[in-house]
């Protein structure tokens, strides 16, 4: 039987959100098309050439492929309400400055990250973009060099010497309130979890510092951030 540590049920919880909305966007089947008495014409695209017919892993493959290539199916302009951005994005993660964990009043604030255009191009792609629902991450490894044998404290992240090591695997769903409109009132909230050494640097007493304080793990993992929002157009427009 394994035994999971209350900072490691935190992170695999968010883990089986993601898997859980993952699921819930590719899980309705394709009905298969039945015999036709029409003719096939040139016209008509064959099936494996439809995004939508294709599975989740080759979609998600084909969105990494094209943002690597730099070649990103480009859309139309985000609609915003405030002036354009300060900052370009790539390479930057957001076009605009971003404070605190709130999302910027004015401006969409949704990702085109290659797992959410995956998941906008599947059977239920609509769905996910009407729920304004996100899934989006990171992982961080990382290799130094060091003539210390012990610690490189008070260097700072880099705190194990002479190996490579999992800086932080980072985990964030979302829904981002639709802060464009100035018609109704929105809502939203944001999730994070992170494992990795990292966590020696955000964990709070009392909230999974167990892990550090008492059995001073090495590699760790801490709800970076849990908050709502709630966007009243009167007040926050």
């Amino acid at each position: 039987m394994i035994s999971l540590t209350p900072a490691a049920k935190v992170f695999a919880l968010c883990i089986l959100v993601a898997a859980f909305f993952s699921a819930s966007s590719y899980g309705q089947a394709i009905a298969p098309s039945g015999p036709s008495d029409q003719p096939n014409t040139e016209a008509e695209t064959p099936e494996a050439s439809d995004p939508e017919q294709s599975g989740f892993f080759k979609r998600l493959f084909d969105a990494y492929w094209q943002d690597w290539k730099g070649s990103s199916a480009g859309g139309p302009e985000a609609p915003r309400r405030i002036p354009p951005a300060p900052l370009t994005s790539p390479p930057f993660p957001n076009a605009d400055w971003n404070y605190g964990g709130a999302s910027v009043i004015g401006a969409s604030n949704m990702t085109s990250y290659p797992l959410m255009e995956a998941l906008y191009n599947g059977p239920n792609g609509d769905a996910w973009k009407n729920s304004k629902v996100q899934i989006y991450g990171w992982i961080n490894p990382g290799f130094n060099l060091s003539t210390s044998k012990h610690s490189n404290l008070p260097e700072g992240y880099n705190i194990f010497p002479n190996r490579v090591d999992l800086d932080q695997a980072v985990l964030y769903v979302e829904r981002v309130p639709d802060s464009v409109q100035t018609e109704h009132v929105d809502w939203g909230f944001r999730a994070g979890a992170m494992y990795g050494i990292d966590y020696h640097f955000t964990t709070a007493k009392g909230w999974l510092s167990p892990q550090l304080l008492l059995k001073h793990a090495q590699h760790g993992s801490d709800a970076v951030t849990f908050n709502g929002a709630l966007y009243i157009p009167p007040v926050a427009a």
